[in-house]
């Protein structure tokens, strides 16, 4: 018997009633639908909580009550639906401090990187994942995992490259937030991976004024030394790689 789709992911809810949805106890079967093997479930509340997690009064209510490890272990092996609505949900999730922390104690780097590799660049899904990264890099933790990643940066920069003009300008954010917090250690691994052009188309299409400040500290931060001329051939090399990979995966 197929198992129901909870009320949340089906109905257009204002933040009144997704408060009284949390409250009369929503949470408890969703974390159990979480933890089930079976996908369809898990889809299901993961499009429930994308849709309560929009509520600023539930968000941590959400993240106290442990939601935010299971949508992890979702996001490394739940089916591309379920996936894409944990990003979303993580997103607003992070908005709350306690929460951002409860994400990044779960380990989020790898399954992140590894969506955006698998997804089209220019996809919402991609958007949102940029948008947590560029949250989270503000802790090393993250940063070195991020980096510790096949690919994990040059993901990130083709975003910058290919991405929607939203998600650009966050990746943008999460490659300037490593360069702030320690230029020489990440600058020549940004730019070995080609961010310029994609910076320099970016400073013609960015929304002023909001994205603009951060393209040009940016490309301030990385453009202080001439680029490499094998250093496009060495970066089409990587990315040949572990596209390989991914698809041998």
């Amino acid at each position: 018997m197929e198992a129901p789709v909870p009320a949340p992911a089906t109905m257009n809810l204002g933040a009144r009633n997704k408060t009284k949805i949390v409250d009369a106890g929503a949470l408890e079967p969703l974390l159990g639908y979480l933890r089930s093997s079976d996908p369809n479930l898990q889809e299901y509340a993961t499009a429930a909580l994308l849709t309560l997690s929009t509520s600023s009064t539930t968000k941590p209510v959400i993240g106290a009550s442990g939601a935010i490890p299971l949508l992890v272990e979702v996001l490394k092996g739940g089916n591309p639906q379920a996936k894409n609505d944990v990003v979303m949900a993580l997103y607003n999730l992070s908005t709350i401090a306690d929460n951002l922390q409860a994400i990044l104690s779960a380990q989020p780097i790898p399954p992140l990187i590894e969506l955006l590799k698998g997804g089209k660049r220019s996809s919402k899904t991609a958007d949102k994942c940029c948008a947590l990264l560029e949250s989270l890099l503000a802790f090393d933790q993250c940063r070195v995992a991020l980096t510790s990643e096949e690919g994990g940066v040059l993901a990130v920069v083709e975003v910058l490259e290919e991405g929607s003009l939203q998600g650009r300008e966050h990746a943008v954010g999460a490659l300037l937030t490593m360069c702030e917090s320690d230029r020489s250690r990440y600058r020549d691994l940004i730019l070995n991976e080609g961010a310029i052009p994609g910076l320099l188309e970016l400073t013609v299409h960015c929304r002023a004024p909001e994205g603009a400040p951060n393209v040009l500290v940016l490309s301030s931060f990385i453009t202080t030394s001439l680029l490499d001329p094998d250093r496009r051939r060495r970066r089409l090399d990587r990315r040949q790689r572990w596209r390989v990979t991914s698809v041998m995966h």
